[in-house]
């Protein structure tokens, strides 16, 4: 695993955020330290948050620096507002006055030194609620159980989702990219496989425990940094690459608008 994609499945983005379409094959030896920008609006209810830290080379501990000092602001395009953020703790920036919005285009500017990064997201206008959500026994002859999340995608291609999970509200790792290529306008229902393992760190599935789903309806560029991110830290895709970003200036990461819906039940089985 290269060091840019081990720093960002490490710090994060895979659980919680107009690009370049071409991937870049990167160094699986040493790289220099590149700023890491990471933020999401939602139509829930903000504050809404920016994150900001540098990467490390591979060799080195996870333990990400954040960084603090930097000048941030998000507008919102579609209605002309401004919010310049505040920085709540080293690299963590907070909006204060932003609005998300069904529709509304956002651009996030963060000033750290001498230098800018800029990103561009969209939030939909589709919120895709999760009609139920059960567990069932892996397919795969193990005697773990995967939640299952059970949605309509609206008629018309061109909806991409991101899916989230919890067990008890402990995050799972990894963000689960889908779109509606071949599945438009149908009832989507698949299992939310994940690494059990002792050492992957996530809790396993027991009967009794509340699971629940988040569902984001995300637009096409924050999708392809998703898929992009899957499939290079996948162990079987071949030589790694850099995930494709919607972050200018030479930073890593995602920043994205998205509407929002989850869904809780208690595992039976």
């Amino acid at each position: 695993m290269s060091p840019i994609i081990k720093t960002l499945f490490a710090a994060g983005l895979v659980l919680s955020f107009a690009s370049c379409q071409k991937v870049i094959n990167v160094d699986l030896n040493d790289s220099d330290s590149r700023y890491i920008i990471s933020g999401e609006i939602t139509d829930a209810p903000g504050p809404y948050y920016v994150t900001l830290s540098r990467s490390k080379n591979f060799d080195e501990n996870n333990d990400f620096p954040m960084v603090n000092g930097a000048f941030a602001i998000v507008k919102d395009v579609t209605n002309g507002t401004i919010d310049t953020l505040t920085e709540e703790s080293p690299g963590r920036y907070r909006t204060n006055t932003t609005a998300g919005i069904a529709g509304h285009t956002y651009e996030l500017s963060m000033v750290i030194g001498e230098e800018t990064f800029t990103a561009s997201t969209t939030m939909p206008l589709t919120a895709v609620t999760i009609d139920s959500l059960y567990v069932r026994r892996s397919d795969f002859g193990t005697d773990d159980y995967f939640i299952v999340p059970v949605f309509t995608d609206p008629a018309g291609r061109g909806n991409n989702y991101l899916l989230r999970q919890y067990v008890n509200g402990r995050l799972i790792k990894g963000s689960v990219p889908r779109n509606d290529e071949a599945t438009d306008g149908r009832t989507v229902e698949f299992p939310l496989y994940y690494d059990t393992e002792e050492e992957s760190g996530n809790p396993v599935i027991n009967n009794g425990d509340t699971v629940t789903v988040a569902l984001l309806c995300i637009d096409k560029p924050v999708y392809e940094f998703y898929r992009t991110l899957e499939q290079t830290t996948d162990q079987n895709s071949g030589t790694p690459a850099n995930p494709i970003s919607n972050i200018k200036g030479g930073a890593i990461g995602v920043f994205n608008a998205a509407t929002i819906r989850t869904r809780s039940e208690i595992a039976s089985f």
